[in-house]
């Protein structure tokens, strides 16, 4: 849905990081001795389900990068707040394995934020 290359390319790495950061907390998972549950994660799947109107294509092919530029950037801030929060957890528990693999879920998290940050400001000018 996207129209602009860069805003596909960032998509691209955002969903690569993803899966490594998925892969990362199955790690933790496993040195924790638990299995992963989405038992009480119903407000995250109703934001990742809605979409952010994006099935709601507009005719104005900027108006679509925008909504997607939007959505993504409201994931990523979810996914920062989410691995701050697990960090500091981490360094309560002393585990220092997992501390390391959510900073680096984190710092991704960041990274990308700001990758969404400079692609809206690129787009902005060639508009």
């Amino acid at each position: 849905m996207a129209s602009f290359k860069n805003l596909q390319l960032g998509m691209q790495e955002f969903g690569t990081d993803v899966k490594k950061q998925i892969a990362r907390m199955d790690e933790i998972y496993r040195i924790i001795g638990e299995k992963p549950s989405d038992k009480n994660c119903n407000p995250i799947k109703a934001i990742i389900k809605d979409e952010f109107c994006l099935d709601e294509k507009h005719d104005i092919a900027i108006l679509n990068d925008m909504d997607i530029i939007q959505y993504m950037q409201m994931l990523e801030h979810i996914n920062i707040t989410t691995y701050r929060l697990l960090k500091t957890v981490a360094a309560q528990l002393k585990n220092k394995e997992i501390e390391q693999l959510l900073i680096e879920c984190f710092d991704e998290s960041i990274d990308n934020d700001q990758l969404f940050v400079l692609i809206a400001k690129e787009y902005i000018k060639a508009a």
